[in-house]
């Protein structure tokens, strides 16, 4: 599965991620919610805030990235990579580091 394909399920619930009697999304490969819920003390709309937010800011991060190593501009790149990196430790998103580890999705 890609990174849109993955993306693109964190909103397929039908509701606004951050509600508060929001379901969980279903069916995202290699997302670990309860690991992730478990990081934020079981605070759900917080999770799903978290979430939402990791998908509208993280959705160009590969555009982001490569734009930076063309312009031999190491540092962005680096701060790119490693607020990914933040950020799926935090969500439980362990199928983004293999993104990580230089292998193509």
């Amino acid at each position: 599965m890609d990174q849109t394909a993955i993306l693109e399920g964190a909103t397929a619930a039908g509701k606004p991620l951050g509600a508060q009697n929001a379901e969980l999304p279903s069916g995202i490969d290699g997302l670990d919610m309860q690991s992730g819920l478990r990081r934020v003390l079981g605070n759900k709309p917080r999770y799903l805030s978290m979430l939402r937010n990791f998908v509208d800011e993280q959705k160009f991060v590969t555009t982001k990235i490569l734009k930076a190593l063309e312009d031999n501009d190491w540092d962005t790149a680096e701060q790119i990579s490693h607020d990914l990196k933040g950020q799926r430790v935090i969500l439980a998103l362990p199928v983004c580091s293999r993104w990580q580890k230089g292998s193509r999705p």
